[in-house]
């Protein structure tokens, strides 16, 4: 018998997400020179920044302060050059970030599946909130994964992953271009 495909309930297919999954190497990841990572203190830092940055985006939920207060959620990261160190140490929090934003930026959470269940034969930690800005967040978005990388590393979890679209970055192996590629993953 041929599946439903929705066809009795009314569903229409919206999108069709892919989960990227990349082993964790037995080192760490350098982080580039050119790279500076801030940790943004959620919620208080991290929520306006969804809310005002990805309030178009369809998957963003309601609750995302929820989300972000939760303790398995380790942290929001956003890299700017290096260049910016200076003012990125001296953080006046997400709105003056917004009202005069830097020319490339980009962003991602880490949340910890590790201490919520694990599948054999490994744990990881899911990659959420990625977004990115500007003619340098392409490495940006890679210093950022380095450092993700390390966290999951330091964790002691084999595996990072990430849900996306066909179109959206990061593709593994191409993480960093902002081309469409082929998905190189099984499909949700």
């Amino acid at each position: 018998m041929p599946p439903l495909r929705g066809r009795g309930c009314g569903y229409s297919k919206f999108h069709t997400p892919s989960i990227l999954i990349q082993p964790v190497y037995a080192h760490r990841l350098r982080l580039p020179r050119r790279v500076v990572v801030l940790s943004l203190p959620p919620p208080s830092d991290a929520e306006p920044f969804y809310r005002h940055r990805f309030s178009t985006v369809e998957f963003v939920p309601r609750d995302i302060n929820v989300i972000l207060a939760n303790p398995l959620s380790l942290g929001t990261f956003l890299a700017v050059e290096s260049h910016y160190a200076a003012s990125a140490a001296m953080w006046r929090g997400t709105e003056a970030f917004l009202a005069d934003p830097l020319a490339s930026w980009a962003l991602l959470n880490v949340w910890n599946c590790k201490d919520m269940f694990w599948m054999e034969p490994f744990v990881l930690y899911f990659m959420y909130g990625v977004g990115k800005e500007g003619a340098a967040a392409a490495w940006l978005l890679r210093g950022l994964y380095a450092h993700a990388h390390n966290m999951v590393w330091w964790g002691g979890c084999w595996a990072m992953v990430e849900e996306v679209e066909v179109c959206e970055p990061p593709q593994w192996g191409s993480r960093t271009s902002g081309g469409c590629h082929a998905p190189r993953t099984s499909s949700v």
